[in-house]
């Protein structure tokens, strides 16, 4: 079972954004976080849709010297 919520170390590994990372999305309300006592809680739906929602990578190749 996929837990609904993730701790902030959870996130962080989930998504391998960095903690200060993920504190300044919840701060724009990018990412929808609760608080249980000192726990913070991370919805993971809307954790999926901030990683969703960045944009592509564009990697080129390298060219032959």
């Amino acid at each position: 079972m996929t837990p609904r919520y993730l701790k902030i170390p959870e996130a962080v590994a989930y998504s391998g954004k960095s903690r200060t990372a993920l504190y300044i999305a919840i701060a724009r309300q990018e990412i929808i976080a609760r608080k249980a006592g000192k726990i913070t809680l991370i919805d993971r739906e809307s954790l999926d849709a901030h990683l969703d929602s960045l944009p592509r990578a564009e990697i080129r190749v390298p060219s032959a010297a």
